[in-house]
């Protein structure tokens, strides 16, 4: 099995916390919190899918930022 690299960037501003939020795969994330714009048609929304999908249950608290 190859190591990968792991990272984590702290979402602490608003703009980007939301962009984080909505570049994620519906079908792997929860409803978005009620201060974020729901998914359009711009570039990347909904496109970030995570593999193994378990992985968005980590992402998601992250970009939240909680």
């Amino acid at each position: 099995m190859a190591d990968f690299p792991q990272w984590y960037v702290a979402v602490t501003d608003d703009k980007l916390r939301g962009s984080a939020l909505r570049a994620q795969d519906p079908s792997q994330t929860p409803d978005l919190p009620h201060d974020v714009e729901d998914r359009g048609k711009d570039d990347g929304d909904g496109e970030l899918t995570f593999y193994p999908e378990r992985y968005a249950k980590t992402y998601y608290p992250l970009a939240r930022g909680n």
